[in-house]
């Protein structure tokens, strides 16, 4: 069975680098298009960078005019902010909170049965319940 996949942010950046490790895009490459998404938090994660750079008006019309089109988003709605409340509850409890970002990706993930793909091993993996690809994390270990 092919999984399919919600890309953190990191994940989707890491493509866009000319040091992209090779075991990365190959990996990616072999995935199928339609089992790969974003949360939408991934989205405003890419516009919030985007507009902190230097000319931010270049950066925003190339996410515009290259990187969303490529994208397809998942929202983040009332299924995702239950599970966004239960798994930040249990995390908060256990003295393990992750960034808020990483709680709404994580949710998304959660409540759409997919796979994270993501290189935040150290966060993502205190998550319950969350699938993670771990090719990310294994490639920019090894180097480009």
């Amino acid at each position: 069975m092919t999984h399919a996949y919600l890309f953190d942010t990191d994940a989707i950046v890491e493509v866009l680098r000319s040091s992209a490790p090779e075991a990365y895009l190959h990996w990616l490459r072999s995935v199928p298009e339609e089992a790969q998404f974003v949360s939408t938090v991934t989205l405003a994660e890419l516009f919030r960078g985007a507009y902190r750079v230097r000319r931010p008006d270049v950066h925003v019309r190339a996410l515009n005019e290259r990187v969303v089109p490529s994208l397809r988003p998942v929202p983040f709605g009332s299924e995702e902010a239950r599970a966004y409340g239960r798994i930040t509850a249990e995390l908060d409890a256990g003295g393990r909170t992750i960034a808020h970002a990483d709680a709404h990706i994580a949710a998304t993930a959660v409540t759409h049965d997919l796979v994270l793909v993501t290189g935040n091993l150290k966060h993502m993996e205190r998550v319950p319940g969350l699938r993670i690809e771990r090719v990310l994390a294994r490639a920019r270990r090894e180097g480009p």
